[in-house]
């Protein structure tokens, strides 16, 4: 019985005892789909919103070809600021109660030992 040729992973191509087939990597493989879904759906969007970002705002047009800052000065009124204080607190309570709710689940509020539906919880 004859050596078989070396097993090869690409369809309809045989491959002789000794010679070199060059295959992609794995992890490019596996990373391909993924880096493209990150570029078209996350890093264009925020390019898209970076640069709209210096034109000028017009109500009739999204953005008139005029570069400015005036975006990011409106930023700093007050406003603005009350606005970023206030989604930082609320993210602030969020959190805490979570990792309380997080840590106080597992050691007492499921009741395991008198049984879930006695407690109230959702299991």
């Amino acid at each position: 019985m004859a050596s078989d040729p070396a097993p090869s992973f690409e369809v309809g191509r045989q491959v002789k005892p000794g010679s070199m087939v060059r295959t992609p990597p794995v992890w490019a493989v596996l990373t391909g789909p993924y880096a493209l879904f990150l570029l078209f759906l996350l890093i264009v969007p925020l390019a898209n919103v970076a640069l709209f970002s210096v034109h000028r705002y017009s109500p009739t047009r999204v953005a008139l070809p005029e570069l400015t800052f005036d975006n990011y000065r409106k930023i700093a009124d007050l406003y603005y600021l009350r606005l970023f204080a206030r989604t930082l607190k609320l993210g602030l309570i969020t959190t805490v109660v979570c990792a309380l709710w997080a840590i106080r689940l597992p050691t007492g509020w499921r009741g395991r030992a008198h049984g879930c539906k006695q407690s109230g919880c959702f299991c």
